[in-house]
Parts: structure tokens; sequence; C-alpha cells
């Protein structure tokens, strides 16, 4: 713990001072080019032409101007902070793990790391003013920079509406997780290949959480779109399972702590790892769970778990994975055994339909 602390302390100084870094070197470069080059090019005299006019910056009217530059970045900037943060709180309200995924985002890094630059570069520019100079070039860049902040702010707040749609939201867990599982297969380092695991893991979970809250909000497309995920994610799993580094399947580290890995026997544990199938063994635990819950209530969903088990059974066929086929007749047995307890005759005829 101290050392995930640690390490969070750095990567925020780190990107703290990569963004002063970055703030600095603009302003002195514009400043420096305004001063050895661009001041030789101002023809002496008053202005020819509207553009000439226009860009002859007088020092003793522009001071009010460049001051007001900085305060109209920073008010975009708290705009946009306010706008996405309520926005952002709605959607993690409803789905776990956005805040975080968002955070990450690195269009979203982008634009608010752009913000704070252009605030940075500002505050300086704001006392390079003086009696007898205007840093020309540096104040037409600044005002560019300003004009683009206020343009992009429409196109980013559509940007935030995409990334929050649900399905978007699906999709990309989806794919982290088909990344971290990729990189975990190949992965030889202990440690890395754990962490990696804890992701694959965490990500599971998260669709399953957005499964869980759909049925009980009886929003049967999101619901449905985050089952398929868990089919798509598993299926693009087996493809790459052959060529797995040993380590990979070992249940170790974070994922030892999870409740349904503590919840079993050493011997189980041991024959899970044997058996090479923690993540097929997740997924499907996964939709046993959504299976109940939308059991009486949302048939469509266990039909939809069905169907997806099978076509999980027929890819473990088509890569000779005899111990994920016997899987898949497991779980379907238990979706099954569910469904007579619960008297569903219907859904008991379509979970049959797919053996």
């Amino acid at each position: 713990m101290a050392t995930e602390k640690r390490n969070a302390w750095f990567g925020w100084l780190g990107a703290s001072a990569s963004l002063a870094g970055v703030a600095i070197a603009s302003f002195w470069g514009l400043y420096l080019f305004d001063y050895f080059w661009a001041d030789h090019w101002v023809a002496a005299g008053p202005p020819e032409g509207p553009l000439a006019r226009y860009f002859h910056f007088a020092p003793g009217s522009i001071g009010d101007a460049l001051g007001s530059l900085t305060g109209i970045v920073a008010a975009v900037l708290g705009i946009i902070i306010t706008v996405v943060s309520i926005i952002v709180q709605l959607s993690a309200a409803r789905f776990a793990g956005v805040t975080r995924m968002f955070l990450r985002d690195r269009v979203t890094l982008t634009v608010i790391g752009y913000y704070v630059v252009v605030c940075s570069i500002g505050v300086w520019l704001s006392v390079a003013l003086q009696a007898d100079y205007v840093p020309r070039t540096a104040l037409v860049v600044m005002l560019s920079l300003t004009t683009a902040s206020v343009v992009i702010m429409v196109p980013y707040f559509g940007y935030v509406f995409q990334f929050l749609e649900p399905m978007n939201i699906i999709a990309r867990i989806r794919s982290l997780a088909l990344h971290a599982a990729t990189r975990g297969t190949v992965e030889a380092d202990a440690q890395r290949s754990s962490l990696l695991q804890e992701q694959t893991l965490s990500a599971l979970e998260e669709l399953t959480d957005i499964a869980s809250a759909s049925i009980s909000g009886k929003d049967k497309i999101i619901a449905s779109g985050a089952v398929d995920a868990i089919k798509d994610l598993t299926i693009r799993y087996a493809a790459r399972k052959a060529t797995a580094q040993p380590q990979w399947f070992r249940i170790q580290g974070g994922i030892a702590k999870n409740p349904d890995f503590v919840a079993m026997d050493p011997e189980s544990l041991a024959d899970l790892e044997q058996r090479r199938g923690w993540v097929e063994w997740k997924a499907m635990r996964q939709y046993l769970g959504i299976y109940n819950e939308a059991l009486g209530g949302m048939r469509d969903i266990n039909y939809l778990i069905a169907i997806d088990t099978r076509y999980i059974g027929e890819v473990a066929a088509q890569h000779g994975d005899d111990e994920l086929i016997r899987l898949v007749y497991r779980f379907m047995n238990s979706y099954l055994r569910a469904t007579l307890n619960a008297r569903d005759v219907r859904t008991a005829y379509n979970v049959l339909n797919q053996y």
C-alpha cells in the first residue's frame, strides 16, 4: 500500500512537472524568437493595411486585454470541469469504474493538459509586456491558443457524452480487459502478470455489475450488451490461451483475495490452476450470478446467457480445449438446476435447446 501511494505521488509530481516544463519552455521559446528575430521584421513607421494595423500592438493599449486572455482560458476550463464532473458523477452512480476509466482517457488528459499549459503561458506573458516592448509572436500565439480553447469546448462536450454512452463504456471495458489479458499471457515477470490478472478480473466484475444494475432497472439492451461483452472477451482470450506463460494460470496476488477464489478450498484452487482455466471459470461464474438475477424477471437475458455459453463451448471445441468444454457443460447444468428450482418451464426449454 505504501509503495502504491508513493508511486501515485511520483506520478502526480511527474505530470505536474511535465506540464510546467512544457508551458515555460513554450513561452521562452516564443519570447526569444520575438527578441532575436521577429522584431527585425516589423516595419518602421505607421502600419499599412488592416492586418498590419491589427497586429501593430501598442504597449499602452493592450495591457488589460493581455491579462484577460488567461482569465478567459481559466473560465472555460472551469466550465468544462464543472459540466464534466456532473456528467461523470451521474454515470459513476450507475456504472462502477467509470470515473477511473474517464480520468485515464487520453483525450481527456490531453484537453485538460492543454488548458493548463495555455493558462501557464498566459501568466508568464502577462508580465512580459513593457512600456516600450511587446512580444508580438508570443501574443499572437496566445490569442490563437485562447481562441482554440473556446472553440474546442463544445466538441469536447460531445466527446464526453459519447464516451459515457453505456454501450461505449461496455465496449471500452471489454477492450481494456482483452488488452490486459493479452499482455498477461505473454508476460514473463510474475509481479506484472499478477497485476494484469487483477485488471482482467476487475473488468469481468465491472461488466457483471453493469448487467446486474441494468436487470434491476429493466434495461434489457444494456444488460444484453454486458453479457455479450463477457462472451466476446472469453472467446478472444481462448484464442490466445494456448501460448500463455505458466504463471498466468496461477491464482496468486490480488486475484487470490477475490471472494470467489477465497471461498474455494486449496484442493479446488490447485485443480483450477492445473486446468489452466481461472479466466473462463470466473466468466462462467459471473454468468451464473447474472442468470440467477434475471430468472423470472428478464427471461431474454437467461436465453442470451445460454446462447453465449454455447458460443464459448463451440470456440473451445475449435481450439481443442477439452477443459473449457467440460466447464461449459457444468455451468449449463447449473443454469438448468437454477431454472428448475424457479419452476420456469419456458426458460428451461430454451436452455435445453442450446445443448
